[in-house]
């Protein structure tokens, strides 16, 4: 995926607000938002598919063995509203893909095919993740601050496209040999969450958020923890940005019918969003 910087990004985006509407004074909590950015995210992703018989995989790194990047501009929104003033229900997620060409180093055993040294490696990866919350504010200053408990559940997808094409010898008659996998799957997982907001001016609010995932039964299971500290600054009354740092930890275990095996996920970095509010 190409690379961009986020400063001509938040540039562009200042472009298009609202420039004759004025700041008003802020409230820990919108009635209504939508927020739409992206997301300069430092990944490490691990996956090991063992293959049929329990016979166990190489834990394939898909930045190290793989040649996949490991920093991704990704597409993030975060839309909700808030209900009353003590009930907000929201919806974030973010995806990105990667794809790499690359001449593997060692041998890999995935889903009971062997990658050998020397072959020419080609793969693509799709990351998918949605969270749908809904966090009850049970201390709430309407001109300060504002803390909330929180209940919801994660959405997870991975698509994993793999091939590779090796040259042999047999009986001295060179000849290749190719092996490939898809890897698709996805699965719900859930959250409890807590969250902090603080206005600091009429302008400037900032917020610290926790997420814990954790499920220990059924073909899917392992735990994720999604940490985030954000600021937001709203120049004009129903439009400004949030700059936010995110670090999410995903580990999951799969019993399929047909496979089994193990993925390890780390995603982080800066975010920026425009965000309309009402």
């Amino acid at each position: 995926m190409r690379r961009l910087s986020l400063l001509p990004v938040s540039l562009l985006l200042g472009c298009m607000a609202p420039m004759a509407v004025s700041a008003q004074a802020l409230t820990p909590l919108d009635r209504y938002w939508v927020a739409v950015g992206v997301y300069h995210s430092d990944n490490n992703l691990n996956i090991r598919v063992d293959g049929e018989d329990t016979v166990e995989g190489t834990n394939v790194s898909f930045q190290e063995d793989l040649g996949l990047g490991d920093e991704e501009l990704a597409f993030v929104y975060d839309v909700g509203m808030t209900l009353g003033r003590n009930h907000q229900i929201a919806v974030t997620g973010h995806r990105y893909d990667n794809s790499a060409h690359n001449t593997l180093e060692r041998e890999l055993d995935i889903n009971d095919e062997s990658y050998a040294v020397g072959a020419a490696f080609k793969g693509n990866m799709e990351v998918e993740t949605t969270a749908v919350s809904y966090t009850w504010f049970l201390f709430r200053n309407d001109e300060h601050t504002a803390f909330g408990l929180g209940l919801g559940a994660v959405h997870y997808s991975l698509g994993v496209d793999l091939a590779a094409t090796a040259t042999v010898d047999n009986e001295g008659v060179p000849g290749t040999v190719e092996v490939g996998m898809d890897f698709h799957d996805s699965a719900w997982l859930p959250m409890g969450r807590v969250q902090y907001t603080r206005v600091i001016n009429d302008q400037w609010r900032w917020n610290v958020e926790l997420a814990g995932v954790w499920k220990g039964s059924g073909s899917v299971t392992g735990r994720a923890v999604d940490a985030s500290v954000s600021v937001d600054y709203f120049p004009w009354k129903n439009f400004g940005f949030t700059l936010q740092y995110s670090y999410d930890d995903i580990r999951l275990d799969y019993e399929k019918s047909n496979y089994r095996g193990k993925l390890d996920l780390i995603n982080q970095g800066p975010q920026i969003k425009a965000v309309v509010k009402f």
